[in-house]
């Protein structure tokens, strides 16, 4: 069994400590461990002084607007494939996902279920007889180690039914999303900054018109559908840069739904 030992901090009651016959990977994670989280609170104060210093500007004139969600995402009604990695025991493989490369396991962190892999790999949900649905909705949610750590490039791949891609929607934690369609790169946007250590959400919404994807609520593309663009299945690439630094690929949450027609 792999055994996952996730950004824990060393001073806590929830750090754990190398099982009875763990494997060399878990040995170099434990020994990494105490680093990452001595950054990860580097980047937390610095970030508390930025917070500090806008509130004193703040205070001596006007106020900076915050921006509110454009996406409206609404998950579909109807469940075509969803993970439930709850009643599954840690480090066994996750049901219903087929791996084409890479070693995933279910894991456990932050109180919850994961989908975690120590290395770059592919996984593609079961969706057996079902299908996609003309009108669909996708979401999950993925968590990134933040800027002090290299971090993962994550993509959510529509496939044909002989697993060939006809587009993908890619975020990289570091510079930003790209949408590429039927070959084709239609929408390119890049971070201000990278994104915060912590859980993000995607989602992606579908009809027979356009493809609307979105990341933490914000809209990051609306495409339209390109003619002959029939996908029969999805694929999560993952391309995870120094796992012993940052620690597994972490996602979860992860279900398709299909969409009542407006």
């Amino acid at each position: 069994m792999v055994a996952f030992h996730l950004f824990s901090d060393p001073g806590s009651r929830r750090h754990l400590t190398p099982r009875a016959g763990a494997t060399p990977w878990d040995k170099a994670v434990k020994d990494t461990r105490g680093k990452v989280y001595r950054a990860n609170k580097e980047v937390e104060r610095k970030i508390d002084d930025s917070v500090a210093r806008s509130s004193a500007d703040s205070a001596a004139g006007p106020t900076v607007p915050v921006r509110s969600s454009d996406c409206n995402f609404l998950p579909g009604q109807k469940t075509v494939f969803a993970d439930d990695l709850n009643a599954r025991t840690p480090g066994g493989k996750p049901p219903r996902w087929t791996e084409k490369s890479g070693d995933f396991r279910i894991t456990s962190f932050e109180s919850d279920s994961w989908i975690a892999t120590n290395g770059s790999g592919v996984i593609a949900p079961d969706l057996g007889q079902t299908g996609v649905p003309e009108r669909y909705t996708i979401e999950m949610e993925f968590f990134d180690p933040g800027s002090m750590a290299p971090g993962c490039r994550w993509r959510l791949v529509w496939v044909d039914g002989q697993s060939q891609s006809l587009g993908w929607l890619q975020v990289d934690g570091r510079e930003g999303t790209l949408v590429q369609l039927m070959s084709t790169s239609l929408a390119d946007r890049s971070f201000e900054a990278p994104l915060e250590r912590g859980i993000h959400a995607l989602s992606v919404t579908a009809d027979t018109d356009f493809i609307t994807c979105c990341l933490d609520g914000q809209r990051v593309a609306r495409l339209s559908r390109p003619e002959g663009f029939q996908p029969s299945g999805f694929e999560i690439q993952v391309y995870l840069e120094a796992f012993t630094k940052a620690g597994p690929a972490l996602f979860h949450h992860f279900r398709i739904a299909e969409r009542d027609v407006p």
